[in-house]
């Protein structure tokens, strides 16, 4: 008896290995673990009693406060994607934003905030924009809520990069080279990037 085209389709997908499919990620509850994460790691390094206490120096402006947090939450955010995607290479933390200084006003607050990564990919795809996208609304609608910052419209400035724009020295993949301001490696797939 021979059997069915469909059943022969169905046996063939059966043994055939699955793509590798990045497993999808709920932002609001990703940036939740992020931020919680980054309150406690940067709460630690300031030597304070609690999160609570980190997140009065985060609400009063407090540079070193603000400087620990957003490195802490470049590399929580490196760990979650690194996890999310094979395609992610490395991610770097960037700090250009010099001008502003602890004795700017809170109006400013957003400035401290903007979290600058450099993603290096193996191949640029579509579906991890998305991704920084719909984590930059949940981080701005968690830090809205979390330190009153209402004028915030963006926390994440993200700029994905791949192996030729390092080769060829273009956009971003530039700063990976630079003398004055290097970025920090927070996350990296394999120990020979």
């Amino acid at each position: 008896m021979s059997r069915s085209s469909l059943e022969k389709s169905k046996d063939r997908y059966k043994q055939e290995p699955a793509v590798s499919v990045p497993r999808l990620l709920d932002p609001t509850s990703t940036v939740d673990s992020i931020v919680t994460k980054a309150l406690e790691a940067s709460t630690r390094k300031l030597g304070l009693a609690d999160s609570e206490a980190c997140l009065d120096c985060l609400k009063r402006c407090e540079y070193p406060a603000f400087n620990y947090y957003c490195y802490y939450l470049a590399r929580e955010l490196g760990e979650v994607l690194g996890s999310w995607s094979n395609n992610i290479k490395a991610i770097y933390a960037c700090s250009y934003d010099e001008a502003v200084n602890g004795e700017d006003s809170c109006e400013k607050s957003t400035a401290f905030l903007l979290i600058h990564i450099i993603i290096l990919v193996a191949q640029k795809k579509k579906a991890l924009d998305v991704l920084m996208d719909a984590i930059d609304r949940a981080m701005v609608q968690r830090h809205q809520q979390m330190l009153g910052l209402k004028k915030l419209k963006h926390a994440l400035d993200a700029r994905v990069i791949d192996d030729a724009d390092i080769k060829n020295r273009t956009g971003y993949a530039a700063l990976l080279r630079s003398v004055y301001q290097p970025p920090i490696r927070v996350w990296q797939n394999s120990p020979d990037i």
